[in-house]
């Protein structure tokens, strides 16, 4: 990781993102799979779990 940090040019590819605290894309794409996780425990457990 040390020798990440001391370069000081960074190629990227045409079209590419730059992942940062920021603008992280990866956050995005995985409220969809939390809420399909979120839903299949609802069916299996029931809301009696999270109502005690």
């Amino acid at each position: 990781m040390l020798r990440l940090l001391n370069k000081r040019r960074y190629s990227m590819a045409e079209g590419g993102l730059i992942v940062t605290d920021d603008f992280n894309p990866l956050e995005n794409l995985q409220v969809s799979k939390a809420e399909a996780y979120l839903k299949v425990l609802l069916e299996r457990v029931g809301m009696d779990v999270f109502l005690r």
